[in-house]
């Protein structure tokens, strides 16, 4: 099985790294499909943090899901969001 690329913001898995960059992304931090999926730059985890308020999951979807007390935008106003180590 070859590589595979994750976007940082959902966690969605693709084959190639042209296909993540050109398909729109549900959770973008501008909103539902308002922008591209992006490259999550960081190694395999058993559990991912989120850099904001170390909120932790098993997973980059599992993570990415729930809002985040302490994001950027305010108080529940983003996804959490993945570090990447």
């Amino acid at each position: 099985m070859g590589q595979r690329y994750y976007c940082k913001y959902c966690g969605q898995s693709f084959s190639s790294l042209e296909n993540l960059q050109t398909k729109d992304c549900p959770r973008h931090p501008d909103g539902f499909h308002e922008g591209k999926h992006c490259l999550y730059k960081g190694t395999q985890k058993k559990e991912y943090s989120c850099k904001y308020c170390n909120a932790t999951a098993e997973s980059i979807p599992a993570l990415t899901v729930k809002l985040c007390s302490k994001h950027p935008k305010g108080f529940l106003s983003g996804q959490h969001e993945p570090i990447e180590d």
